[in-house]
């Protein structure tokens, strides 16, 4: 049997609690990295002896203030080096998101260590394994890379895959089969494509073991891999882009076990994660961060679980992209002079496992929707569905009655129906 990273028969007493494990060391050095990059003198760090003190004592990293710590990091990159990727900036300056590049003489810390330990432990990545890469290769992303790394460090062998070539998908599927690829790794829409792609043409992948990360895979996705690659398991892999995988869970359990030696993650009052990375080589010192999810966090006597992941406001992921509602708006109002459209947003999956975007628009007819469909579907997070074959998006009109209000009578902008 497979090992798995499910939770094993639940003690008597579980309790949700509002944040995990908490050690007042690594919190102390973290906020002296802190202080120190943002020019604040070292006898202003508050004296930090317990949990209630850190809640108390240092406030919560927005966007801003997340945005600003990343840019004074890369301005040390006289002294080291980044790799660099960022959001895509398709409504504001993109946010830099940076991974220290190797150096000589550098050792791995000790919560690098544990990741590997555990992904090789529990049989995500092992020594031998060949593992196709589908994580995109861009700009704004440095996960294809990151990956690599986490690859490399577990003895596995990798083929870059990036994605699928629509012009020589077949060459693709058979050179995989030729050096005998037995796990792949990508977003939900990668994989699916992947899934189809193996279908249509009937070359035979002899993948064993799946690992995703970027959104929620959902039911009918991970049906869909599991008819085609019978037998196959399938590992979430929790993520955060500024701190790295967070927690690991097998698909199906509902569950993600949280790294709590390189993370203290915590929940406000309306769920929202709070995450601070502990990990001493992220260079960007993350201290109660808001990523914009919400959670529900449990701990049992193994440790801290997450139980379920949504976002917590208007963004949502579309195939491994990070989705802004008022870029969709922007480019409604751009291509129909309507200053501030009234729009909402439904996402379902198909019977054939694609995820499908449609952009409702109030009160314009289908007939002068067709420049906003030609904007909406050439939005960089949006293009991928397109170019991938892998998701559709469509706009179209809506009359008023249409609108779904929730239960205190507001207007529901984000339909999330996918399975």
């Amino acid at each position: 049997m497979n090992p798995t990273l499910t939770q094993a028969a639940a003690p008597a007493a579980v309790r949700t609690t509002a944040h995990s494990r908490f050690d007042a060391a690594p919190v102390r050095a973290l906020l002296q990295r802190l202080y120190a990059l943002s020019g604040r003198p070292a006898d202003s760090i508050p004296e930090i002896n317990s949990y209630e003190d850190f809640a108390r004592l240092v406030p919560v990293t927005d966007n801003a203030a997340y945005a600003a710590l990343a840019e004074a990091t890369f301005a040390q990159k006289t002294a080291v080096g980044f790799y660099v990727g960022g959001s895509s900036g398709t409504t504001n300056k993109p946010k830099l998101v940076l991974s220290g590049t190797p150096r000589l003489g550098t050792t791995p810390t000790d919560e690098q260590r544990e990741l590997i330990g555990n992904l090789r432990q529990n049989g995500v990545f092992r020594p031998g394994d060949v593992v196709a890469n589908g994580f995109m290769v861009g700009l704004f992303s440095i996960l294809h890379h990151g990956m690599n790394r986490v690859l490399e460090a577990c003895g596995a062998s990798i083929v870059p895959l990036g994605t699928l070539d629509e012009s020589c998908v077949e060459s693709q599927l058979h050179f995989l089969t030729q050096v005998g690829a037995n796990v792949l790794v990508g977003t939900p829409g990668t994989l699916v494509q992947i899934a189809h792609a193996v279908r249509r043409t009937g070359i035979s992948v002899p993948i064993e073991r799946i690992a995703f990360t970027g959104e929620r895979l959902g039911s009918t996705k991970l049906a869909l891999l599991r008819s085609v690659f019978p037998g196959v398991r399938v590992i979430s892999l929790y993520g955060i882009s500024e701190a790295g995988f967070v927690a690991i869970g097998d698909e199906g359990s509902g569950s993600h076990k949280v790294r709590e030696n390189a993370y203290l993650l915590e929940t406000d009052t309306d769920g929202r994660l709070l995450l601070t990375c502990l990990d001493a080589s992220t260079p960007i010192p993350i201290v109660r961060y808001m990523p914009g999810d919400r959670i529900t966090l449990e701990t049992t006597a193994e440790g801290a679980w997450i139980r379920h992941i949504e976002r917590s406001n208007l963004d949502f992921n579309f195939m491994g992209n990070l989705v802004e509602l008022r870029s969709l708006r922007a480019a409604v109002a751009q291509s129909t002079g309507v200053t501030d459209p009234l729009i909402d947003v439904v996402l379902r999956t198909g019977d054939d496992g694609r995820d499908e975007l449609t952009v409702r628009v109030y009160g314009v007819a289908d007939a002068d929707l067709a420049q906003a469909r030609q904007l909406v579907g050439s939005l960089p997070e949006l293009r991928e569905a397109a170019e991938k074959n892998a998701g559709r998006v469509a706009v179209c009109g809506a009359l008023l009655e249409q609108a779904v209000l929730s239960g205190r009578q507001k207007q529901r902008q984000i339909l999330d129906y996918r399975t």
